[in-house]
């Protein structure tokens, strides 16, 4: 619903703007794990401590209002990175540097508008701060 806002920062998070026209959020947490299991573990799988990755992507849907988010996904410096933060109600907030991903622009026939469909994936550390 409304309670999980997805903005982004121009200025490295002293402020925020949401993506004009967000219709849905959500935010994907993947810890991946490297398996060790070997012939000796008798079919137990073992996982390698300490090591392993960590990121959350961020997907939304928009009705595009403006071209901003557009101008994120065409913009030819693919290593380009976005201060973004995900607000999760009253329940917290998760805020880092996230890579534009993909994005899909649809327009549906009969409908009225066009709408867009986005991508972040995190790059670095990740903060979840709890409200």
């Amino acid at each position: 619903g409304r309670a999980l806002l997805v903005e982004y920062s121009t200025d490295s998070g002293s402020t925020y703007n949401e993506f004009t026209g967000q219709t849905t959020g959500s935010f994907t947490v993947n810890r991946e794990s490297i398996d060790i299991t070997s012939k000796g573990d008798d079919g137990i799988r073992t996982l390698l401590a300490d090591i392993g990755t960590f990121g959350v992507d961020i997907s939304f849907e928009a009705v595009l209002k403006d071209a901003t988010f557009l101008e994120y996904v065409m913009d030819a410096a693919p290593t380009a990175l976005l201060y973004a933060r995900v607000t999760v109600g009253t329940i917290g907030e998760l805020e880092g540097t996230w890579f534009v991903g993909n994005g899909e622009v649809t327009g549906e026939d009969g409908a009225n508008y066009i709408g867009i469909t986005g991508n972040l994936m995190s790059s670095g550390d990740v903060t979840f701060t709890a409200a």
